[in-house]
């Protein structure tokens, strides 16, 4: 199996074999805790290695998007004159029953080989029923959810879908987007008397080893970086 790198400082390591080069893999976490640079930096670093990038998003608009990655000193715009680096948003008017079949021909099109669809937790909110209309029974929201993650699973790419969080969750409660998924990362923002932290761990990856640590996260100048984790020493009287 094909294996490839984000680019992330610290992160890629903590896969033992490295991540597959194709599949699905939920950012997980609260507002603020870096789900977004995340998804960014892991495009931009693909498309510095010939590796195209699609970022779809359902919530911001790509002059806001460009604007965040350009806060980090990545050079989006060299990278989108190249082809290297796409940004597509959809509008809420334009969110409707045939998401799916429009992300994937969208995806198709592009040649992307490494994509970020932001958020599922919106495009869940937002989409309409399979008979056009909205959502209202939780089997049709689960059915939606299915078959959207293993419709682009299908598509030979590696698709990063950011998820929200509450504060307080390390997981979501009977999410079927957890079942369906290849890899879960989460990543938290604690807060607390003036101090805060960062963490990142992974939670669940399919076809490799990984390291089950939770690690320090630290976002800087020049984006994410994953630190080592502390060794606690238990010591029992």
């Amino acid at each position: 199996m094909e294996r490839t790198k984000t680019g992330i400082s610290g992160f890629d390591k903590m896969f033992t074999d490295g991540i597959p080069a194709q599949g699905t893999m939920l950012i997980s976490g609260s507002p603020g805790s870096g789900k977004t640079i995340f998804c960014l930096q892991s495009l931009i670093e693909g498309a510095k290695n010939n590796e195209k990038g699609l970022y779809i998003s359902f919530e911001q608009d790509a002059e806001e998007l460009i604007h965040q990655a350009e806060r980090f000193g990545w050079d989006v715009n060299t990278l989108q004159k190249k082809g290297s680096l796409v940004f597509h948003s959809f509008s809420v008017d334009e969110i409707g029953h045939d998401i799916i079949f429009r992300v994937k021909e969208l995806i198709k099109k592009s040649g992307a080989s490494r994509v970020v669809i932001d958020s599922i937790t919106t495009l869940n909110v937002l989409a309409g029923g399979f008979d056009g209309e909205r959502p209202t029974q939780e089997a049709q929201l689960r059915y939606f959810t299915y078959k959207f993650i293993g419709g682009i699973k299908q598509l030979g790419a590696l698709v990063l879908l950011p998820n929200q969080l509450s504060g307080d969750e390390w997981m979501e409660k009977d999410s079927v987007a957890e079942f369906a998924v290849d890899c879960i990362v989460v990543l938290k923002f604690l807060g607390a008397a003036g101090e805060s932290s960062r963490t990142i761990s992974i939670k669940k990856a399919r076809q490799t080893e990984f390291d089950e640590n939770i690690h320090p996260m630290e976002i800087g100048k020049e984006g994410i970086k994953v630190l080592e984790a502390e060794k606690i020493d238990f010591k029992f009287k």
